[in-house]
């Protein structure tokens, strides 16, 4: 069986990351200007789920994959900040649930709204700089060998989960 091109995985994950961030914004601004309503409360429930399933998986296999071979090659800067961007999206979406189970207040909707516009804009930005940073420098900076490691991890998180 072939090797799969970890980076491209990655990339491809991030496609479906930025549609669903694209659905949460669409829902927000839709909660904003028109209140409350069964439609917009299902559309921003699934696209917390997705980011919450999908996105944390992604996550996971760049922290347990990918990062500790970029760590190899650069100790510092980059994926320190990832991860610290990691963690903060967690805390996010974390208010984000929660304002979700909540009572359907005045107050609670602006701090929905306000919550995942915070989401869309950090995630998507993170996006932009694995994209355009992150992964172009793990292509040059790893050798064959660490990236076969790398997708091997990936495997077994596949198959772990």
């Amino acid at each position: 069986m072939p090797i799969l091109d970890p980076i491209a995985i990655l990339y491809a994950e991030h496609d479906e990351g930025l549609a669903a961030l694209q659905r949460m914004s669409d829902a927000a601004h839709k909660l904003k200007a028109n209140g409350w309503s069964p439609e917009v409360v299902s559309e921003l429930k699934e696209s917390a789920a997705f980011i919450n399933g999908e996105i944390r998986q992604h996550n996971e296999k760049e922290e347990t994959a990918l990062f500790p071979q970029l760590r190899s090659a650069i100790p510092y800067g980059p994926v320190d900040v990832m991860l610290a961007e990691h963690r903060q999206l967690w805390t996010l979406e974390d208010h984000l649930e929660e304002l979700l189970a909540g009572p359907q207040t005045d107050s609670s909707r602006r701090k929905l709204v306000s919550t995942a516009l915070d989401i869309v804009d950090l995630l998507s930005e993170h996006i932009s700089k694995e994209n355009n940073i992150l992964f172009p420098m793990a292509r040059s900076m790893l050798s064959p060998t660490q990236m076969a490691v790398v997708a091997e991890k990936f495997a077994e998180l596949a198959e772990a989960g």
